[in-house]
């Protein structure tokens, strides 16, 4: 997991707001992975529920920050 923080001065009297915006898209399925031998005669395997953002392979960052004012 990654932190990210950032400050913006936003002046008196004025609205404004930051906007995170993803650089990549989201992966929702299953990761797959093989359990160990149980000694059982079958292979089993083990599915576990995931919803992961995948960063785009173009981006050197994750997130890409908006600064909004009205």
């Amino acid at each position: 997991m990654v932190e990210e923080r950032r400050e913006i001065d936003i002046p008196d009297k004025e609205m404004g707001w930051l906007e995170g915006r993803a650089n990549g898209g989201w992966y929702t399925g299953y990761i797959v992975y093989k359990v160990e031998n149980t000694g059982a005669k079958s292979e089993k395997i083990g599915l576990i529920p995931a919803r992961v953002l995948i960063q785009a392979p173009t981006e050197s960052v994750l997130i890409t920050w908006v600064k909004r004012a009205s």
